[in-house]
């Protein structure tokens, strides 16, 4: 473990001066032309750590960078314990002139985070007055505990399938009967303008279904759709109205939007996908409900699925379990018996902050 403590402060250190606007660790450079040297030293919240009585002390010589021959690059190595810190440098030993990140005379402090002790270089070059820091010293070989850190990706399977992302009302309109959702009235009642981005446009899983074969056609063998359950067809007043074709504002996680077409319509899809040697994976946004109809939305207590040559390739829909209105709270926020934490443990699927993926 302190081998891998130290490697995760080396990849610390690196990280935060990336972030800090630093440069690499410099070599000799053209000698900037001065009548006397001038010299660099390291001040910052570290210095009473690393040997100086104190901190921000621009002249303290235990943090005075060492000039390569007559260039303008200067460095030191120095072991600075755990810690968060902030640092800069200071010229000729006082506080007339300094760099902070990005070279900038007087500018901002730099920072950095180490999560264990380390060995850094640090260096400084008078030409571009960038400061840098790199880790030495680095460990050696990986660790058994290092390479448990580093195991295979639970979703290994995956990385094999190539997948065709689409936006199920964008991408092709199989039937305009499904266009205003069963709805009736303005697009502020119906959610539909195909002439406003914000709007519902008319495609559905009857258009995706028609498309098969040229998604297929791209070497395609997994399909993966944009949210496709029952959304809240319209949010928001006047300028700010806007329609749910995105799939963010699900209000029922056990049917299809009617804008988008039917579960029926999903199976038949899932089905005609599988025959194809496609499978079709579902956007599912555990945590992204639309206000009140929070309550009325069902726990997801996992999705039962058939692959590819595995029967009929039915979608099991009473799998998405029982409507939960426990305390209102969307499932993935520990409402109900189920939530993300559920999803996580059934196969197929992944959970993450209240976003799963199901495959069908």
């Amino acid at each position: 473990m302190a081998r891998l403590s130290s490697f995760s402060a080396a990849v610390s250190a690196i990280a935060i001066s990336v972030l800090g606007g630093l440069a690499p660790v410099t070599t000799a450079g053209t000698a900037q032309a001065a009548d006397a040297p001038r010299t660099a030293t390291l001040v910052g919240s570290l210095q009473n750590e690393v040997g100086c009585p104190g901190d921000w002390a621009p002249d303290c010589a235990a943090t005075e960078l060492t000039r390569q021959g007559d260039s303008t690059a200067y460095s030191r190595e120095l072991d600075v314990p755990a810690g968060t810190y902030e640092l800069k440098l200071a010229i000729n030993k006082s506080w007339d002139e300094s760099y902070g990140a990005d070279g900038v005379k007087g500018g901002a402090n730099i920072p950095l985070v180490l999560l264990g002790p380390a060995r850094l270089t640090f260096s400084y070059d008078d030409a571009t007055h960038k400061i840098g820091i790199a880790p030495t010293g680095l460990p050696g070989a990986a660790t058994p505990a290092d390479k448990a850190l580093a195991g295979s990706s639970l979703r290994t399977p995956l990385t094999r399938e190539q997948f065709y992302f689409l936006m199920t009302d964008r991408f092709a309109n199989g039937s305009t009967a499904n266009d205003q959702g069963g709805l009736t009235g303005s697009r502020l009642e119906t959610g539909y303008d195909p002439t406003d981005k914000g709007f519902f446009h008319g495609g559905d899983l009857a258009g995706v279904t028609q498309k098969l074969d040229y998604i297929k056609s791209l070497g395609t063998t997994a399909i993966w759709l944009t949210p496709t359950f029952k959304n809240e067809p319209v949010q928001g007043t006047g300028a700010d109205a806007s329609a749910g074709y995105h799939g963010y504002w699900i209000t029922d996680f056990t049917q299809i939007d009617p804008h988008l077409g039917t579960n029926a319509e999903m199976t038949s899809l899932i089905s005609a996908a599988h025959a194809k040697g496609m499978k079709v994976f579902f956007d599912i946004r555990g945590i992204q409900l639309t206000g009140p109809s929070q309550v009325r939305s069902p726990s997801m207590v996992g999705l039962l699925w058939a692959g590819p040559g595995s029967g009929d390739g039915r979608l099991s829909w009473a799998a998405w379990g029982r409507l939960s209105s426990a305390g209102g709270r969307p499932p993935g926020r520990g409402s109900g018996p189920g939530g993300a934490r559920r999803l996580a443990r059934a196969p197929g699927r992944r959970a993450s902050r209240g976003c799963a993926s199901g495959v069908g």
